[in-house]
């Protein structure tokens, strides 16, 4: 069991806009990132990873599809060692 306590004073944030995260929707310029991001880009692209993420979606659109007809009654069940043999 977790529990969590306060060790200091709690700080009030100001009040944000999504504008301040992406400088698309604001009138900054975008950051240039260095060339290594490009290059981790193009050794990390794979193109079953479009197929895959289209598997993603239709699997989503049906669990979506059953929340909405079982409404509250859905229960979140994760199987622990599902997760383990991905990692591995």
């Amino acid at each position: 069991m977790f529990s969590f306590s306060q060790t200091g004073p709690v700080r009030q944030k100001g009040e944000g806009s999504i504008a301040a995260v992406f400088t698309s929707l604001s009138d900054e310029t975008a950051q240039v990132l260095p060339g290594r991001f490009a290059d981790l880009k193009k050794e990390i692209w794979k193109d079953g990873l479009v197929q895959s993420w289209r598997e993603v979606l239709a699997a989503l659109e049906t669990a979506v599809d059953e929340v909405s007809t079982k409404g509250g009654s859905v229960s979140l069940v994760c199987v622990y060692d599902t997760y383990l043999k991905i990692k591995t």
